[in-house]
Protein backbone atom coordinates (compact mmCIF):
# COMPACT_ATOMS: atom_id res chain seq x y z
CA UNK A 1 0.00 0.00 0.00
CA UNK A 2 1.30 3.57 -1.07
CA UNK A 3 1.57 6.18 1.79
CA UNK A 4 -0.60 9.15 1.10
CA UNK A 5 0.68 12.45 1.89
CA UNK A 6 0.26 14.45 4.93
CA UNK A 7 -3.00 16.00 4.61
CA UNK A 8 -2.80 19.78 5.76
CA UNK A 9 1.14 19.54 5.83
CA UNK A 10 1.44 23.06 4.38
CA UNK A 11 -0.22 24.15 7.46
CA UNK A 12 2.10 22.49 10.07
CA UNK A 13 5.22 24.08 10.64
CA UNK A 14 8.44 21.73 12.37
CA UNK A 15 11.07 23.11 13.80
CA UNK A 16 13.58 21.49 15.52
CA UNK A 17 17.04 21.83 17.67
CA UNK A 18 20.46 19.91 17.08
CA UNK A 19 20.11 15.87 18.36
CA UNK A 20 21.43 14.67 21.66
CA UNK A 21 21.71 10.94 22.39
CA UNK A 22 19.57 10.22 25.04
CA UNK A 23 18.96 6.71 26.25
CA UNK A 24 20.53 5.16 23.14
CA UNK A 25 18.27 7.11 20.96
CA UNK A 26 19.06 9.93 18.85
CA UNK A 27 17.04 13.07 20.41
CA UNK A 28 16.09 16.24 19.24
CA UNK A 29 13.75 18.85 20.76
CA UNK A 30 10.37 19.52 17.72
CA UNK A 31 8.59 22.42 18.04
CA UNK A 32 5.15 21.90 16.03
CA UNK A 33 2.76 24.41 14.88
CA UNK A 34 -0.59 24.04 13.03
CA UNK A 35 -1.81 27.41 11.42
CA UNK A 36 1.05 28.96 13.66
CA UNK A 37 -0.39 27.85 16.72
CA UNK A 38 1.23 25.58 18.82
CA UNK A 39 0.03 21.97 19.22
CA UNK A 40 3.53 20.21 20.49
CA UNK A 41 6.73 21.25 21.86
CA UNK A 42 9.04 18.38 23.33
CA UNK A 43 11.50 15.35 22.63
CA UNK A 44 11.00 13.55 19.64
CA UNK A 45 13.43 10.67 19.41
CA UNK A 46 14.59 8.78 16.14
CA UNK A 47 17.27 5.34 16.44
CA UNK A 48 20.28 5.11 15.54
CA UNK A 49 19.68 3.21 12.51
CA UNK A 50 18.38 6.29 10.67
CA UNK A 51 22.27 7.49 10.51
CA UNK A 52 23.53 6.01 7.10
CA UNK A 53 26.66 3.41 7.58
CA UNK A 54 28.97 5.67 5.33
CA UNK A 55 28.57 8.82 7.79
CA UNK A 56 28.91 6.77 10.67
CA UNK A 57 32.47 5.18 8.42
CA UNK A 58 33.43 9.20 7.92
CA UNK A 59 32.58 10.65 11.35
CA UNK A 60 34.42 7.24 12.89
CA UNK A 61 37.67 8.27 11.09
CA UNK A 62 37.59 11.89 12.54
CA UNK A 63 38.12 10.78 15.98
CA UNK A 64 41.53 8.88 15.32
CA UNK A 65 42.81 5.94 13.62
CA UNK A 66 41.63 3.32 16.39
CA UNK A 67 38.09 4.16 16.06
CA UNK A 68 37.27 2.14 12.76
CA UNK A 69 36.27 -0.78 15.22
CA UNK A 70 33.97 1.90 17.14
CA UNK A 71 32.62 2.76 13.68
CA UNK A 72 31.92 -1.02 12.27
CA UNK A 73 30.20 -1.91 15.69
CA UNK A 74 27.95 0.93 15.75
CA UNK A 75 26.61 0.51 11.94
CA UNK A 76 26.45 -3.88 13.24
CA UNK A 77 24.73 -2.76 16.90
CA UNK A 78 24.28 0.69 17.13
CA UNK A 79 24.93 1.49 20.84
CA UNK A 80 24.14 -1.79 22.53
CA UNK A 81 26.71 -3.97 23.93
CA UNK A 82 29.61 -4.01 26.52
CA UNK A 83 31.88 -1.12 25.75
CA UNK A 84 35.65 -0.90 27.21
CA UNK A 85 36.93 2.60 28.74
CA UNK A 86 35.25 5.11 26.78
CA UNK A 87 34.16 3.06 24.45
CA UNK A 88 30.48 4.62 24.99
CA UNK A 89 31.51 7.97 25.12
CA UNK A 90 33.48 7.98 22.20
CA UNK A 91 30.62 5.92 19.78
CA UNK A 92 27.89 8.71 21.02
CA UNK A 93 30.11 11.43 19.86
CA UNK A 94 30.63 9.61 16.20
CA UNK A 95 26.82 8.80 16.37
CA UNK A 96 26.37 13.00 16.83
CA UNK A 97 28.67 13.73 14.45
CA UNK A 98 27.51 11.22 11.84
CA UNK A 99 23.67 13.07 12.44
CA UNK A 100 24.92 16.03 11.71
CA UNK A 101 27.64 14.87 8.36
CA UNK A 102 24.05 13.94 7.46
CA UNK A 103 21.52 16.38 8.62
CA UNK A 104 19.76 14.25 10.25
CA UNK A 105 16.41 15.71 11.27
CA UNK A 106 12.86 14.29 11.82
CA UNK A 107 10.78 14.05 8.91
CA UNK A 108 7.06 16.13 9.73
CA UNK A 109 5.05 13.13 8.92
CA UNK A 110 6.75 11.32 11.41
CA UNK A 111 5.99 13.53 14.27
CA UNK A 112 2.58 13.95 13.36
CA UNK A 113 1.94 10.73 12.69
CA UNK A 114 3.76 9.89 16.24
CA UNK A 115 1.40 12.75 17.62
CA UNK A 116 -2.11 11.43 16.94
CA UNK A 117 -0.96 8.22 17.86
CA UNK A 118 0.17 9.41 21.26
CA UNK A 119 -3.27 11.48 21.63
CA UNK A 120 -5.49 8.45 21.23
CA UNK A 121 -5.66 8.50 24.61
CA UNK A 122 -7.68 11.70 24.71
CA UNK A 123 -9.42 11.37 21.42
CA UNK A 124 -10.59 7.76 22.04
CA UNK A 125 -11.37 9.04 26.12
CA UNK A 126 -9.71 6.48 26.94
CA UNK A 127 -8.93 5.57 31.02
CA UNK A 128 -5.64 5.38 32.69
CA UNK A 129 -6.61 1.05 33.15
CA UNK A 130 -7.53 1.51 29.35
CA UNK A 131 -4.59 2.81 27.65
CA UNK A 132 -2.18 0.25 30.37
CA UNK A 133 -4.32 -2.56 28.91
CA UNK A 134 -4.15 -1.23 25.22
CA UNK A 135 -0.47 -0.41 25.27
CA UNK A 136 0.68 -2.94 27.56
CA UNK A 137 1.78 -0.42 30.40
CA UNK A 138 1.38 -1.67 33.86
CA UNK A 139 -1.64 0.35 35.68
CA UNK A 140 0.42 0.61 39.05
CA UNK A 141 3.38 2.41 37.56
CA UNK A 142 4.07 6.12 38.10
CA UNK A 143 6.22 6.09 35.14
CA UNK A 144 3.03 4.84 33.14
CA UNK A 145 0.35 7.33 34.62
CA UNK A 146 3.27 9.81 33.50
CA UNK A 147 3.37 9.05 29.97
CA UNK A 148 -0.32 8.59 30.15
CA UNK A 149 -0.62 12.40 31.21
CA UNK A 150 1.79 13.32 28.47
CA UNK A 151 -0.17 11.50 25.80
CA UNK A 152 -3.39 13.17 26.89
CA UNK A 153 -2.25 16.46 27.10
CA UNK A 154 -0.98 16.04 23.34
CA UNK A 155 -4.45 14.68 22.17
CA UNK A 156 -5.84 17.90 24.07
CA UNK A 157 -3.66 20.42 22.45
CA UNK A 158 -3.90 18.98 19.14
CA UNK A 159 -7.71 18.78 19.24
CA UNK A 160 -7.90 22.42 20.27
CA UNK A 161 -6.08 23.65 16.63
CA UNK A 162 -7.68 21.40 14.48
CA UNK A 163 -11.14 20.88 14.02
CA UNK A 164 -13.37 17.57 14.45
CA UNK A 165 -13.23 17.00 10.41
CA UNK A 166 -9.92 17.45 10.60
CA UNK A 167 -8.69 15.43 13.01
CA UNK A 168 -10.78 12.90 11.60
CA UNK A 169 -8.89 12.59 8.36
CA UNK A 170 -5.55 13.38 10.48
CA UNK A 171 -6.40 10.38 12.06
CA UNK A 172 -7.51 8.12 9.10
CA UNK A 173 -3.96 9.57 7.26
CA UNK A 174 -1.74 8.17 10.63
CA UNK A 175 -3.73 4.81 10.64
CA UNK A 176 -2.38 3.82 6.72
CA UNK A 177 1.23 5.70 7.63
Amino acid sequence: METQPLPYADRFKLECSSPIIWEGMIRFTVNVTFDGKPIYSGPYSVGTGHVKPQYITRAGAGFGSNRPDIAKHIIRHGLSGKWIGDGETIAKGIILEAARMQKLTPKLENVIHSLILDGTAYFDRLTFPQWCAEYGYSDDSIKAQDIFRICERTGQEIARHVTPAELDTLREWASQY
